[in-house]
């Protein structure tokens, strides 16, 4: 590594062949998952997009479907 010049000492400027110019003003503030990142959502847009999941998820079996389930026997919550 030291051959190919990744390493450098204290003194010397390092050489670019190329910059970058990046305007913050247009930086929006996102979630992304480490399964689908591609599927980015704007932070602002996260409440509607998770409520749009949850709903897509629980409307894939009828509400009857799902096990009833009851804590230290009391009345299942409905």
């Amino acid at each position: 590594s030291k051959e190919q010049g990744l390493w450098r000492h204290a003194g010397d400027e390092p050489i670019f062949t190329s910059t970058l110019s990046l305007d913050m003003g247009t930086v929006e503030a996102s979630l992304a998952g480490p399964k689908r990142p591609q599927d980015r959502v704007n932070l602002l847009n996260v409440p509607k997009a998770f409520k749009a999941a949850v709903e897509l998820e629980t409307n894939k079996k009828p509400l009857a479907q799902y096990p009833q389930v009851t804590i230290d026997n009391q009345p299942p919550f409905t």
